[in-house]
């Protein structure tokens, strides 16, 4: 990239930001676009453009874009009509950096076992950091100490544009409907999480949950090293005793043989992923007991009157209402609704019956959830968050759950994920200190 003369970087927020900053520091001349309104901190060398027309396009080598950018806009599409290469700024970065890398993408999860395998190496005296999709841009990263190992959250938007064979190890946590407002289908999802296979180091190891692993076999050049709770996975995770596998098989400390299952999961990967950088189990389990969860996913925020009140804010997709579900203690009383996405909220169906007491649906996605769960559960419509916290908080009482769960994105009614599980949290103060 050094060699490039023009580059255009489409998106300004953070990532395009770090990404403009990090080409202007490799000598070249950079153009930049965003619709929205423009940060404050702009590098004073960067020229910006207001339309695809006013971009000087033979003179460009390349086209850096952010995740958020959709493949349809016109920038993207002129780009491809040119033949102009595009990249996102994790490819950008990767090919400037030449650290040990970790690889970590799913549908849910990914965040929690990103920030937790770096937790732990940390914990282990090998300087780790959390970086990608979570925390700071990876471009940020260049220049780093060369022993410091990155773990890479990266979202399937990030994976579109990614090629550079950086990672030494790499997990797919799982596969489930979400983006389908971005993606034509599931398989096209699928192929851009699966794409990370392609992003490895020679002899680097490759992990894929396992259910993810059989559905979409026909998306692996190579069967990648699966693992789950089956015990046809190559690595296991039985509740119950132990974890199984190649190199691995030890009994589980007796304070962990009833976690959840999502978090058994999210233990399995990342303890996988350290152990391919020399971590070894027990080292793992006591970096394991330091560890805090992030915040937004399932975080108990207070209890009231008998009633629990939970935010996972995070779980934007249907499969992360459903494990939030499952998770908590009934009756609950839901929280959904946002931005759709495309998914179908029937699949709650099953997941709901015996725990769900009523669904409080809010935002764009309100009608359409009143609709598809309707006939089957108590469904109130609510016009704002205020409104359906108060409600399901009474509907809770005498000894049920209000779970934030929405199965949507938030830029309906909220900046982001986090300033909707903010509110959440202050409405939920407001009516304890009202009563």
């Amino acid at each position: 990239m050094a060699d490039y003369r023009k580059v255009l970087v489409v998106g300004l927020g953070v990532s395009g930001l770090a990404a403009a900053k990090l080409l202007l520091d490799l000598g070249a001349a950079v153009v930049g676009y965003d619709q929205a309104p423009l940060p404050a901190a702009l590098p004073p060398e960067m020229t910006l453009v207001a339309a695809v027309d006013a971009v000087d396009w033979n003179e460009l080598d390349c086209l850096v874009t952010s995740p958020g950018v959709a493949p349809s806009h016109p920038f993207i599409v002129q780009a491809r009509a040119r033949g102009l290469e595009i990249i996102g700024e994790v490819e950008l970065a990767l090919r400037h950096l030449y650290n040990p890398s970790i690889g970590i993408t799913g549908t849910n999860g990914k965040t929690t076992v990103t920030m937790l395998t770096a937790h732990v190496l940390n914990s282990c005296g090998r300087p780790a950091h959390a970086v990608g999709n979570v925390g700071d841009p990876l471009s940020t990263y260049v220049g780093m100490p060369a022993n410091d190992i990155l773990v890479v959250e990266l979202s399937s938007y990030q994976l579109e544009t990614l090629t550079t064979p950086a990672f030494d190890a790499a997990a797919l946590l799982n596969i489930t409907p979400d983006h389908l407002d971005r993606y034509k289908d599931m398989e096209e999802y699928a192929r851009a999480k699966a794409s990370l296979q392609h992003c490895m180091k020679d002899s680097a190891n490759f992990f894929v949950e396992e259910v993810a692993a059989v559905a979409w076999r026909e998306l692996f050049a190579l069967p990648p090293k699966t693992f789950g709770f089956s015990q046809k996975a190559d690595y296991s995770f039985a509740q119950e005793s132990s974890c199984r596998g190649k190199n691995i098989e030890y009994n589980i400390p007796e304070r962990y043989k009833n976690l959840r299952e999502i978090d058994r999961a999210n233990a399995l990967a990342s303890l996988l992923l350290c152990h391919t950088v020399g971590v070894e189990v027990e080292e793992f389990w006591r970096a394991y007991a330091s560890f805090v969860k992030p915040p937004y996913r399932l975080e108990r925020v207070a209890e009231h009157n008998g009633v629990a009140f939970i935010d996972d804010s995070k779980g934007t997709n249907v499969d992360a209402v459903v494990k939030a579900v499952e998770s908590v203690e009934g009756p609950i009383v839901l929280i959904a609704g946002g931005v759709d996405k495309g998914s179908s909220y029937t699949v709650w169906k099953e997941a709901f019956k015996g725990r769900v007491k009523a669904v409080c649906s809010i935002g764009e996605a309100a009608e359409k959830i009143a609709k598809e769960l309707g006939d089957d559960f108590d469904v109130r419509m609510m016009e704002k968050m205020d409104d359906a916290v108060v409600q399901a908080y009474l509907l809770a009482q005498p000894k049920g759950s209000v779970l934030l769960s929405p199965g949507c994105s938030s830029f309906d009614m909220f900046r982001n994920y986090a300033h909707r599980g903010d509110v959440f949290k202050d409405l939920v103060r407001e009516i304890i200190q009202r009563s």
